[in-house]
């Protein structure tokens, strides 16, 4: 019986997900890529704006938004997906040049399940 590669696809990037989590690097804002897409970040070396030092690894715990570096990209993907209403009036307001992409909801549902750090330090 042949596995789907989709099923394949999916279980090598939770493995993924989970390895980061061992090593306390916990990912947020995926839900707008794909998983082939999110591989792609992940194994082809397309997180240079999201690197955690190796010698940070295992020690502290390092959160990674996937939408944050600042790039164009990203903050496209931000105000699409994940700024709320008073966030890009706001926006609109503070950089009326910029053509802010439409509203859209998330096409997947990731985020929510992601592994999460169990003992963050108090304030």
């Amino acid at each position: 019986m042949a596995i789907d590669p989709s099923y394949e696809l999916a279980r090598k990037l939770w493995e993924v997900i989970h390895a980061l989590a061992r090593m306390r690097v916990f990912i947020t804002s995926t839900d707008h890529s794909s998983e082939p897409e999110l591989l792609h970040t992940f194994l082809g070396g397309h997180t240079q704006h999201h690197d955690v030092p190796e010698e940070d690894l295992g020690i502290g715990t390092s959160h990674v938004d996937l939408v944050s570096s600042g790039s164009e990209e990203d903050v496209e993907a931000w105000l699409k997906y994940y700024a709320d209403d008073e966030t890009r009036r706001k926006w609109a307001e503070d950089v009326p040049e910029y053509d802010r992409p439409a509203r859209q909801e998330c096409p997947y549902d990731r985020d929510r399940h992601m592994p999460q750090p169990l003992d963050e330090p108090g304030p």
